[in-house]
């Protein structure tokens, strides 16, 4: 704290020599003259630039000070940038809240992943009222939320990595009519980082080519960072193809998206081994060693003989094996008719189940029949009289947490990339190929370990009364099919030949053990009977029911053609192993939160928003109105809508309405770590789930072992729990930490919440991990409103949203601070560290033993540190892996429009134009700014930076277009910078602008109107895709 004395304190030095300089070169004071800044007229020589409005970072003795003496004030962290340079965030553990760096002045030449230390400037209190008309018991009632919450601002004023003398590469494109005639600025194709000036003498005056610049450094009297051009083509890709060693086209293309985006290629195909081929050796000595087989007979199908079989499962049967299994803490499948169902093109099996009928004979507790036994003893002539009551599933995952623990290099690049890449020519692994595609796969007919739940679902897709399983394991896939097989089988459209005891390729294609196939078939028909009942059970609690058809293709790597795959309406198969796998991720979040209630990851799904501008599309172009009064509602409301634009003569009629919806009212689901959230926000409305994890897909998706690891570690505390005491049910701290997953009466896993922490515990990890926001619930007759978050809107559109913040610069910042601290010299360190003064706290006792609840708290901290893992630690991950989404949506994109570019190129009709000619629909359309075109007949959606105006006939004018420039490379005119939004959002767009010579005019375009358009190529580099170009000359006015 401020001790008042007549000498000037290091923190008020501080404000006025760091901050009031910052803050009197934002954008809005650019016309002030220093004669405006009387306030910082005493003080020595000013230490910032009046051309860029950067200051000069402060002396590492004043950070070291400022750190030691007031820490709430000061907060170091690493810089996360989300879309475009200009606003990013600084996450706080003192603060548990994200700092937000609101101009480009405010992040002082930081960029993306800096290590910074961010000076905290305002703590501004809004509230906001979001009304959830949607509830899992359907219930009419709904649900006000009314949402209290801090947002702070800050500034950089030191940065740790820039210290280091930073130097790093960026793929960038050439901007037009920039730069002077010394300079050029070159334009980064990932947005998150800034422009960057080159020497005029290095650019090239060609906007079809690419750069790789490196970036030297970034004065503080320069607007833009300095570099220089390394090549002027796309860089060599971190790998080469095998051909001649020679770099590919599409190596090129996959070089090209990957850096775009930051995301490493860590496993190319010509990548070393060496790093983890000893935990690859050990994880096939380990499993040789446990089934009695060579390296080869698990590395790899060996046979498919009965004989072999018969061997094998002998090797499998011994008391040897079952005492090693124990020790392993695992169980055995291995007689269990385990099958997988992937795409034809899949070579990494994440996911497996097998199907036990459960059967009553009319005397006794229904039984469990083994399938074999099944299909022998209870079907066909004389078999004996039974009826099936429902069905014991196990569902088996990979266990690839279980190598990645036993190398930490492996599983530091796992967390590198969190996910894996999938592009046309191939998949960019999170895992290497040995542990993804041979290790971790459950590959056919070779044992693996997996990781395993067991339930029991009667014949209408509820839970019967039990104790569900989960545990490790290790299983034996009897067969591998694909979609296509499984849909056959269902359809029962296949002869006794093809489907038979001597059968071991299924239609000649899928491999299955001798002796099997008839089993297997009928393993998928009772799967797909459970399916169909689970499916019909969520569909009743009006689950959303919204699919678009991906755009596939298939690419010939020498000849570089591309054919489009008709995309086949999902069957009946698509949704048998869909089915298992929401359930397998429902049990699992579940049981976490049995586990750990007030640490488990889970992934949450917010509801749809409601949008103006949808509304008065719908009502001006007389669509049929959205109706979100509930799920059922919104899919009955899509398909209406379908039918209708396909009678009005729109072929892609359902595809169109469904963009509209994601559009503009869909969120995205993303992942969060801790059972308490600032809008309450535990369910996953898509799926219509009270809780939802993923699990099902470790392979290729880091959150999975996230959740694998402490499932893991809530099996092991269960177990040492009910041992140390057999009666720890009966105890009072299984109220609140119960960890058995026991169902005592029958289950809707869809509708019924298991188990609900207690509201002190949950009253209590609130305050400690979200102190900044106060939610207060009750009753509201309000039928709709709109559903949107807070945070979430503050992030993608870079704005504020209250009356107070709207007008927020750091000028007027610096004035209330100056006035205040005149004041009171403390009042403004009052605000920032008495931040949780307006939050509730529970009522905890205050005496020297703790509370039952603070020690349920705390064990549970202490529990997943023993994993490496906090709070902090998953939530930053949790962040991460919510970019990277992102990130890899974007690649998807790239990738879809470069094998558009291709198709272009070697049609010769559609060389002969230019391009493919389409009918594209403005669907949406923020904040006067963003106009975003979709055009359904290729699935592609194409977005333009530009200032509108929306018209009342509901179509939008646009001042300056230029015609002859496809529309993400359109430039706004210079007239339009400072009016309104562009003055107070950073205004870097993906184009490359209009040129001195280029025909502009006015053109009007009709929002949900068909407009002739034209896809082209937006340069000769096929990795650069393409864009869309207005040809309709009606549009002009």
């Amino acid at each position: 704290m401020i001790h008042k004395n007549s000498s000037m304190s290091f923190l008020e030095k501080a404000y006025r020599q760091g901050i009031s300089r910052l803050a009197s070169h934002t954008s809005d004071s650019a016309h002030s003259s220093p004669s405006n800044l009387s306030s910082t007229s005493d003080l020595e020589p000013r230490s910032y630039s009046e051309s860029s409005g950067f200051t000069k970072y402060w002396d590492i003795n004043d950070v070291n000070q400022a750190l030691t003496e007031h820490p709430t004030l000061f907060v170091r962290g690493e810089l996360v940038i989300l879309k475009k340079y200009g606003t990013g965030t600084v996450y706080s553990t003192q603060h548990n809240a994200h700092i937000h760096l609101s101009s480009k002045t405010a992040m002082n030449r930081s960029i993306h992943d800096d290590d910074v230390l961010v000076f905290v400037l305002e703590n501004q209190i809004t509230t906001s009222k979001t009304v959830c008309d949607w509830k899992l018991d359907n219930t009419p009632t709904d649900q006000e939320l009314i949402m209290t919450t801090q947002r702070y601002e800050g500034v950089v004023v030191y940065n740790y990595t820039a210290a280091k003398s930073r130097a790093f590469r960026l793929q960038c494109r050439l901007l037009s009519n920039s730069g002077c005639r010394t300079t050029k600025l070159l334009h980064p194709i990932d947005q998150r980082y800034p422009m960057v000036s080159v020497s005029s003498k290095e650019s090239y005056q060609s906007s079809d080519m690419a750069f790789t610049v490196e970036v030297m450094q970034w004065r503080f009297s320069d607007s833009y960072p300095q570099g220089r051009i390394v090549s002027n083509s796309i860089p060599k890709p971190t790998h080469t193809s095998a051909l001649n060693g020679k770099c590919s086209p599409l190596d090129m293309l996959c070089s090209y998206v990957l850096d775009s985006q930051q995301i490493p290629y860590t496993f190319p195909d010509s990548h070393s081994s060496d790093p983890y081929r000893s935990v690859y050796q050990a994880a096939l000595d380990q499993l040789s060693q446990l089934c009695r087989l060579p390296h080869e007979g698990v590395t790899s199908t060996q046979s498919l003989s009965a004989d072999y079989f018969a061997s094998l499962i002998t090797k499998l049967r011994t008391e040897e094996f079952k005492r090693d299994l124990d020790s392993l803490g695992r169980r055995s499948f291995c007689e269990d008719i385990v099958i997988t169902i992937d795409p034809d093109t899949a070579r990494d099996f994440d996911d497996a189940i097998h199907i036990s009928p459960l059967i009553s004979t009319g005397s006794g507790p229904a039984i469990r029949i083994p399938i074999t036994e099944y299909w022998s003893d209870y079907l066909g002539p004389g078999a004996k009289s039974h009826t099936v009551v429902g069905y014991e599933v196990g569902i088996h995952i990979a266990d690839a947490a279980y190598y990645l623990d036993q190398s930490p290099w492996l599983d530091d690049m796992a967390r590198k990339t969190m996910s894996s890449v999938y592009l046309s020519d191939r998949v960019c692994p999170m895992l290497p190929p040995l542990f993804s595609n041979i290790i971790c796969s459950l590959n056919p007919a070779v044992p693996r370990m997996a990781f395993s739940i067991v339930v029991q679902i009667d014949v209408d897709g509820k839970l019967l009364p039990q104790e569900v399983w989960f545990g490790k394991s290790v299983i034996f896939s009897y067969a591998r099919l694909d979609y296509s097989a499984a849909q056959r089988i269902i359809n029962n459209d296949f002869t006794p030949e093809e489907i038979s005891k001597t059968t071991t390729s299924i239609f000649g294609l899928w491999p299955c053990i001798e002796g099997f196939a008839p089993v297997v078939a009928l393993s998928v028909g009772l799967s797909n009977k459970l399916s169909l009942a689970l499916r019909k059970l969520r569909k009743s609690y009006v689950a959303l029911l919204i699919s678009l058809p991906e755009e596939r293709y298939t690419i010939n790597p020498d000849t570089l053609t591309v054919t489009r795959k008709e995309t086949a309406e999902e069957d009946e198969a698509h949704h048998l192993i869909e089915e298992f796998m929401l359930l397998a991720n429902c049990l699992v979040a579940q049981k976490l939160i049995l586990c750990f209630p007030t640490l488990p990851i889970l992934r949450i799904h917010p509801t749809c928003k409601k949008s103006a501008i949808l509304t008065r599309i719908l009502m001006y172009r007389k669509l049929p109105q959205m109706d979100t009064k509930s799920l059922i509602h919104t899919n009955k409301w899509l398909e209406t809508l379908g039918k209708r634009l396909q009678d009005d003569g729109e072929e892609h009629g359902v595809q169109l309405a469904n963009y509209l919806f994601l559009a503009n009212c869909l969120q995205k689901a993303i992942y969060q770590i801790g059972s308490t959230h600032p809008f309450k926000l535990l369910s996953h409305w898509g799926i219509h789930a009270h809780m939802y994890m993923h699990f099902t897909s470790p392979i290729r998706r880091y959150p999975d072992d996230i959740a694998h690891r402490l499932l893991n570690l809530g099996l092991t505390l269960e177990r040492k729990v009910y041992t140390d005491d057999p009666q720890y049910v009966s105890s009072q701290a299984a109220v609140f930490r119960p960890y058995r997953f026991v169902i005592t009466e029958p289950l809707d896993i869809y509708k019924d919440l298991l188990f609900q922490p207690p509201k002190a515990l949950l009253k209590l990890a609130k305050t400690r991990y979200h102190p900044n926001t106060v939610a207060t619930q009750f009753s509201s007759n309000t039928s709709m409103m709109r559903m949107e978050s807070l945070e979430e809107q503050l992030l993608s559109e870079g704005l504020r949203t209250s009356t107070s913040l709207k007008n927020f610069t750091f000028k007027t910042v610096l004035k209330d601070i100056e006035r205040r601290y005149n004041a009171d010299k403390e009042s403004i360190i009052n605000l920032v560290e008495n931040d949780g003064s307006d939050v509730e706290h529970p009522a905890v006792e205050e005496s020297t033993k703790k509370s039952l609840v603070q020690t349920i708290f705390d064990q549970i901290e202490d529990d997943i540190a023993t994993i490496g893992y906090s709070f902090s630690s998953i939530n930053a991950m949790v962040e991460k892996v919510n970019e990277i989404e992102r990130k890899i949506a974007t690649i998807e994109i790239m990738n879809h429009r470069a094998m558009l570019h291709l198709l272009i190129k070697q049609t010769p009709e559609f060389q002969s134009k230019g391009g493919i000619d389409a009918k594209a629909y403005i669907v949406s359309t923020q904040l006067s700014r963003t106009i975003t075109f979709y055009v359904p007949a290729h699935g592609c959606a194409f977005s333009m930076t530009y200032p509108h105006e929306l018209l009342e006939d509901l179509s939008i004018r646009l001042r300056g277009f230029d015609k002859n420039i496809s529309v993400e490379m359109q430039k706004a005119p210079a007239q339009a910078v400072g009016k309104g939004l562009l003055d107070r959002v950073p205004c870097q767009d993906y184009d490359l602008g209009a040129s001195e010579n280029s025909s502009t005019s006015v053109y009007v375009l009709p929002l949900m109107a068909p407009i002739n358009a034209r896809i082209v190529p937006v340069s000769k580099a096929f990795y650069e895709g393409v864009d869309l170009l207005l040809t309709d000359p009606s549009l002009a006015e």
